[in-house]
């Protein structure tokens, strides 16, 4: 007998397995899935649309079909600020409440050609900025899920479906993460195409995916990527613990954990240092990306609420006149010095392998009128480098998850994987799938 609850449960690359092995189908799996929605999603809000009857068509003909892609017969969730057949793309906004679209995005047509099937849209902030969307956490519905890939997130954190993609200009996708328990992989910038989706930043907006198990991103990374690097020997890993000028700022279990990570790594073999100070100003640095993504915002968002003012957010409007306000010198300056900054990390690699740090400040934060605060993953997405959050503790009174990341040198998302994936496994996590 196939439990609904064993079903859901699955990671993607373990339903991918069965489904290869014949020990399960793509109808079984994607009809758990909906009856799961339909269930817990009244209360939880993280779709913004499913379609059951188009989810259940297309995993019948996956089926039917010899399993090819790494993904065959895996439902998938589109945050969104994509583009999907057959969905509307809302971006979160009433604005575009009818924006019907005919095409797939670049990378939702790569996932259907693996064999994925598409369940639906999962919510996201307004524009995929920071006004909170209606998404509860389920680890604990009076506290944000985080924000902007906040309905991926929680729908996997609830077991709605064992993969959902997301997308990061801030910190989008390893702030909800963390807040709901799960895994979130920020591609280095460029690295996955964002062609059909909503560009906020020319220069930081990145693609990523939320899951439930680092393997669900070793087979990404195949269908996205290309084949995999050599896995590092585990006692040839060096591993910087950086905690960073913010640390007074954490929950105290948040410090806690970081420190425990890390002489829980020592003692399998490895080799742990503080890298602290980093080797430009992370001040500065924190600063530039805030100049850079609220002008470039300004520049891409003013022009799709022009005359629809009265239906977007104070936030929002008071963020575009920020943005406004970085007068092209300043922003030119910025971006200067953002090379800089990516050159003089790109320098620290020599010495560390992976950097390990907070993926949030500490647990989700009470009440739905923030998404939280973003620092954590504010520097990572300004320096264009790999980040993967992993829910590696928990704090003590109440289990309310806490995620730490992984960083790597850009470009290099395989090796931080398989780095990352012995990490988590050394490490462990209080949350199982």
């Amino acid at each position: 007998m196939v439990v609904q609850g064993d079903l859901v449960a699955l990671t993607a690359a373990e339903a991918a397995r069965r489904i290869r092995a014949g020990s399960l189908t793509s109808v079984q799996l994607v009809t758990a899935c909906l009856e799961r929605i339909q269930e817990r999603d009244p209360d939880l809000a993280a779709w913004v649309d499913v379609d059951a009857e188009s989810a259940l068509a297309e995993a019948a003909v996956r089926d039917a079909a010899a399993p090819q892609g790494a993904l065959h017969g895996v439902p998938v969730g589109i945050k969104d600020n994509a583009d999907a057949v057959p969905f509307f793309t809302r971006f979160g906004s009433p604005i575009y409440r009818n924006n019907k679209r005919c095409r797939d995005a670049a990378h939702v047509a790569k996932l259907r050609a693996a064999g994925a099937v598409i369940l639906g849209k999962t919510v996201t902030t307004e524009f995929a900025t920071f006004p909170p969307g209606p998404t509860r956490n389920p680890r604990a519905p009076g506290r944000t899920p985080g924000g902007s890939s906040s309905g991926s997130a929680a729908a996997l954190a609830d077991h709605h479906v064992p993969l959902a993609t997301g997308s990061q200009t801030v910190s989008s996708l390893v702030r909800p993460a963390a807040f709901c328990g799960v895994y979130a992989w920020k591609a280095s910038f460029g690295r996955l195409p964002l062609e059909g989706v909503l560009a906020t930043s020319a220069t930081l907006d990145t693609l990523g995916f939320l899951a439930r198990s680092v393997d669900d991103f070793l087979l990404l990374h195949e269908i996205f990527l290309g084949e995999l690097p050599r896995p590092p020997a585990r006692t040839s890993l060096r591993i910087g613990l950086h905690a960073g000028p913010t640390s007074n700022d954490w929950h105290p279990e948040m410090q806690g954990l970081l420190a425990r990570a890390g002489e829980t790594l020592r003692q399998a073999g490895m080799s742990v240092v503080d890298v602290d100070p980093m080797p430009f100003s992370v001040d500065a640095g924190i600063e530039r990306h805030w100049q850079i993504m609220t002008h470039e915002i300004a520049a891409l968002l003013a022009p799709r609420i022009q005359g629809e003012e009265s239906q977007v957010t104070a936030a929002l409007l008071d963020m575009l006149e920020e943005g406004r306000r970085v007068s092209r010198a300043t922003y030119v300056e910025a971006m200067e010095g953002r090379e800089s900054d990516r050159a003089a990390l790109a320098g620290m690699w020599a010495d560390c392998d992976l950097l390990l740090t907070p993926a949030a400040l500490g647990p989700a934060t009470p009440g739905l009128d923030s998404t939280g605060d973003p620092l954590c993953g504010r520097l990572w997405s300004y320096l264009a480098v790999p980040s993967i959050a992993c829910p590696m503790g928990a704090t003590e009174a109440d289990r309310l998850p806490l995620g730490l990341q992984t960083i790597g040198p850009e470009g290099q998302d395989g090796a931080t994987m398989l780095a990352t994936k012995i990490i988590a496994d050394i490490v462990g996590s209080p949350f199982a799938p």
